[in-house]
């Protein structure tokens, strides 16, 4: 694992991970951990959802996070499409949502 450096509008983190976009991933999991409860309101379609989502990153990330190896405000690891990853990101809750849902 080695340490990477992700960015995206105001935000950054200085993360281990298995390889740049999986650091990309985390910085989304950072940003937007505290919306999960999303997924456990019932009340809320997943059009609902993805709007929150959509609305909470056009505040906080710019259209892509810049991975480094070197230092911040690098993106010699490569550069993420951040629609691409809230994507992956709101499949997977969706899918832990369902999974506990069952579980209960």
């Amino acid at each position: 694992m080695s340490k990477f450096y992700a960015q995206s509008g105001s935000r950054s983190i200085v993360i281990t991970a298995e390889n740049a976009r999986e650091a990309a991933t985390q910085l989304v999991d950072h940003v937007l951990g505290d919306h999960v409860w999303i997924y456990g309101d019932d009340s809320l379609s997943q059009s609902d959802r993805r709007a929150h989502l959509a609305m909470e990153t056009l505040l906080t990330l710019d259209h892509q996070v810049s991975v480094s190896l070197r230092g911040a405000g690098r993106d010699d690891a490569g550069n993420f499409d951040i629609a691409e990853l809230v994507n992956d990101w709101h499949r997977l809750m969706t899918s832990v949502s369902r999974m506990y849902g069952q579980s209960v």
